[in-house]
């Protein structure tokens, strides 16, 4: 561990973090993963064969453990160990007010479940939230073309659970990823070759049992296997949180068992949120991704009250295929790629209308496919009947 308290240095030191962190062969890893799916719990191993791939790269972070009201006073910068995360714990006082903030790295287990030994009372003005990209952790962090660009964040808030109805908002930022689609695989591939993002909204609204049908009704027409399609899934409310990467799970049991065993935490729910997810986190490296598969992502939503932005939605669309599942009063013209990608549906029974359907836009692209369009129903909105 080291700490950095000039910040001229900050650019040279990014630099050399990442450089420094390769795969000595990158197809031998995905080969290594295929043989032994537990390989890259091989800290030892993974660490110095395939770092990159099993995400095993250490990163920079912010670094003040005191309490401070002024987070511009933070110019200390540390390079975390093996697996940590950047960590932003804010408290914001219902008594006159006030921020204060605690920046740092932390090991993934906490970032997995910040709130053990934290009362019900202690939670509800805290906001915790890790990243996985280089300073994610300052405040309205975002990215400068100045800074390497070869990882992008992840927001994993623990959604705190409280009796105020007011929640801290995900920072509406945007990756500089370069803008360019994956090209098409040359490697072997027996169908269908994807990494299929899904973003699911988990409101209190939205009903779980039938969301769930739904996916694995789509997982199931897929291929999957480590040469073929691979699935990562992620929920959000007003941040994301990882429930599964590319690479977690390589065959379709895997997936399908994972996808039954979600929770939903209900509760209010941005689709903004999603966005970010999808862009921080699940294109990322840090999400498994796979440089040379196609990426189709799936976002399903009720949100019916936030306005997304055309950069993001734009910024979304340069990184793959995006498929759209918009449940009343959800509704959004540009989410989904195109016309042909966007579903507008009254209610969660809908989604077994779709499901073949989406399926075979996964597999096939988004483009071309003018029997996917909307039919036209009252008060403004499109249905899949």
């Amino acid at each position: 561990m080291c700490s950095i308290n000039a910040f001229s240095l900050l650019l040279f030191v990014l630099v050399h973090v990442t450089s420094c962190c390769q795969d000595l062969d990158y197809h031998a890893c995905v080969h290594a993963h295929t043989l032994k799916p537990t390989f890259c719990e091989d800290d030892a191993l993974a660490t110095s064969v395939c770092p990159k791939y099993c995400n095993k790269c250490p990163i920079a972070c912010y670094s003040c453990n005191s309490t401070l009201e002024d987070y511009h006073q933070c110019k200390v910068v540390k390079i975390c160990q093996a697996g940590e995360r950047c960590m932003r714990r804010e408290l914001n006082s219902i008594i006159d007010g006030h921020h204060e903030y605690e920046l740092t790295c932390a090991k993934k287990s906490f970032c997995d479940d910040p709130w053990q030994g934290i009362s019900m009372f202690g939670k509800r003005d805290i906001s915790i939230s890790c990243c996985a990209e280089n300073l994610c952790n300052y405040p309205g962090y975002s990215p400068t073309p100045a800074q390497p660009t070869t990882t992008t964040s992840t927001t994993t808030t623990t959604q705190s659970t409280t009796t105020r109805t007011t929640t801290t908002p995900t920072p509406t930022t945007t990756t500089t990823k370069p803008t360019t689609h994956k090209p098409s695989t040359s490697h072997s591939c027996s169908g269908c070759c994807k990494d299929l993002m899904i973003a699911v909204d988990e409101s209190g609204s939205m009903n779980e049992q039938l969301v769930k049908e739904f996916l694995i009704n789509i997982i199931s027409e897929l291929t999957i296997g480590p040469s073929d399609t691979l699935v990562s899934l992620g929920l959000f409310l007003t941040s994301g949180r990882v429930i599964f990467d590319i690479g977690d799970h390589v065959n379709k049991s895997e997936t399908i068992e994972a996808i039954k065993n979600i929770d939903f935490r209900a509760g209010h729910a941005e689709v903004n949120a999603g966005i970010h997810y999808l862009m921080r986190h699940a294109t990322s490296a840090a999400g498994g991704d796979r440089p040379e598969y196609p990426n189709t992502m799936l976002i399903i939503t009720d949100d019916g009250t936030s306005h997304v932005m055309i950069s993001l939605e734009n910024n979304l669309h340069h990184r793959g295929d995006v498929i759209a599942v918009e449940l009343q009063p959800a509704y959004y013209h540009h989410l989904g790629s195109n016309s042909n990608a966007v579903f507008h549906l009254q209610s969660e029974s809908q989604l077994t209308n779709i499901d073949h359907r989406i399926a075979t836009l996964i597999c096939q692209g988004v483009s071309g496919h003018s029997t996917f369009t909307s039919e036209p129903h009252n008060q403004g909105l499109h249905l899949i009947g």
